[in-house]
């Protein structure tokens, strides 16, 4: 957990931010946690276990393209933590892959949008299927759709009603959906990463934002 940083960060800042799942993203002037610290200024944190952080100390949670890599009720669990250690009126902000753009690629009809993620998604993640969907010139995101669940150790994707609905049990208000990138709080404003990995487009497309508040 490396208390020493999380201490020192807590004395040191007024205005606390934590964000979980930092990956190489670390943010400065935040409390930057992983599973697998990438960093001695990280912390190792992992989410599905109690948080050994103080109740009511943070005024800010991020977490971009995590929950989905951890069973519901595990996932569950780290909402309720995350509203734990929020102040009260402090604010989750959750950045995830959105199931219904996912399950929307199953279609005979498909946007222009549709076909570049589908197009792009097979050459950049399972391009040995490339010959099969080329010899027909067919649109086929059968194959986008199930390496999206087994190639990326996802395991729950959350559509915008589920994540609300699992937020609000967890005790938070006031749920909210942005763009990625966009926020009414400053601190929010651009704060996805996801997007240089994949580009705008898709990170657009597949990406759902959810801010919600304590009470």
């Amino acid at each position: 957990m490396r208390p020493a940083i999380t201490k020192r960060y807590l004395a040191s800042h007024t205005r606390r931010r934590l964000q979980i799942g930092a990956g190489p993203n670390e943010l400065e002037g935040w409390l930057n946690a992983d599973f697998n610290p990438r960093s001695p200024a990280s912390i190792y944190l992992d989410a599905t276990q109690p948080f050994p952080l103080p109740s009511n100390s943070f005024d800010l949670i991020f977490s971009e393209h995590m929950i989905e890599h951890v069973p519901f009720d595990q996932g569950l669990r780290m909402l309720r933590e995350c509203y734990r250690v929020l102040k009260p009126g402090g604010t989750i902000r959750l950045a995830t892959p959105n199931m219904d753009r996912i399950a929307s690629l199953a279609t005979t009809d498909p946007t222009p949008a549709q076909m570049r993620y589908v197009e792009w998604a097979i050459r950049t993640h399972v391009p040995h299927v490339l010959p099969a969907t080329q010899a027909d010139n067919t649109y086929r995101p059968t194959y986008v759709i199930n390496n999206f669940f087994w190639d990326f150790g996802h395991y729950f994707v959350y559509d915008p009603s589920t994540l609300g609905a699992a937020l609000r049990a967890a005790g938070f208000t006031e749920v909210t959906s942005f763009e990625p990138g966009h926020s009414d709080i400053n601190d929010c404003i651009g704060i996805e990463s996801h997007a240089s990995l994949i580009g705008e487009e898709f990170n657009r497309f597949e990406t759902m934002v959810l801010q919600a508040s304590k009470r």
